[in-house]
């Protein structure tokens, strides 16, 4: 069978470190330029390419708001993160702009971000016979979506992860990586995992038990309380947004939220 390749682009993935990068860079455009450049030649062998945006805040923002808890420490979604700068969001526009009169298909939707359009979009491509996907991001959350016709490419270091890359780098399988990130938490969400549990840990936690569900479902909650007490006050975050019945990605989060 002939297979269709569509690459889905992570467009803030792009412009993000180009524009941390930029520092006194005196080309005013320099982000949108720098950004359109690497589409292009990420696109480059690619007949169908998409481009994913963010658009703003998006319902996670409001599952887990922003709050203060002394020290200049936030609890919430992203609350770790400054404000995105209207320079920066200007210069994504331009960018948006230009790739979409090269005749990029440029996607978003109002309350969602660039991953949650990125699942969404694999979730419909497979449907079709005979298509794969290669999701071009930074980010880790995305290897949820891996599995024998979809493919992550990461942009920090050109690394492509397949099933068997997920494996070997976190010793879990694709389909374990939600609930694995649910044990670990992730610090560039502002998301808190278990405490005490690391990447090891949660690697033999799911190697044994599956996934989450069945961990909580196996537990003898007296052992619980001396072995891995931290688990139980856990256990409520980590189920908080988890909907597999929604096109879009509905990750689960640690105490305070999702992510």
């Amino acid at each position: 069978m002939n297979t269709t390749e569509l690459l889905l682009i992570d467009l803030s993935s792009l412009a993000y470190p180009i524009w941390h990068m930029s520092g006194n860079e005196p080309d005013q455009d320099y982000v949108s330029r720098q950004t359109i450049t690497r589409v292009r030649t990420l696109a480059a062998d690619h007949a169908h390419a998409a481009i994913c945006c963010d658009s703003g805040k998006s319902f996670r923002h409001d599952l887990s708001p922003r709050e203060a808890i002394g020290d200049g420490k936030y609890r919430g979604y992203k609350a770790n993160r400054p404000e995105k700068l209207e320079p920066l969001l200007h210069q994504i526009r331009l960018a948006c702009e230009t790739l979409k009169a090269d005749g990029f298909a440029i996607w978003s939707s109002l309350g969602y971000e660039a991953d949650d359009i990125i699942a969404t979009a694999t979730k419909e491509a497979l449907a079709i016979d005979g298509t794969t996907v290669l999701i071009a991001s930074a980010d880790k959350d995305l290897l949820q979506l891996v599995n024998d016709r979809v493919r992550v490419k990461k942009l920090t270091n050109g690394d492509t992860f397949d099933a068997e890359a997920v494996t070997a780098k976190f010793g879990i399988t694709a389909a374990q990586f939600i609930d694995y990130l649910c044990l670990v938490g992730d610090t560039s969400d502002n998301i808190d995992g278990a405490k005490g549990i690391g990447g090891v840990i949660a690697a033999q936690l799911l190697k044994e038990h599956g996934s989450l569900d069945a961990l909580y479902a196996k537990m003898n909650w007296v052992a619980l309380a001396v072995v891995c007490g931290f688990l139980a006050a856990f256990m409520v975050g980590a189920i908080l947004a988890y909907d597999p019945s929604r096109g879009f990605i509905a990750r689960r989060g640690g105490p305070g939220g999702e992510t």
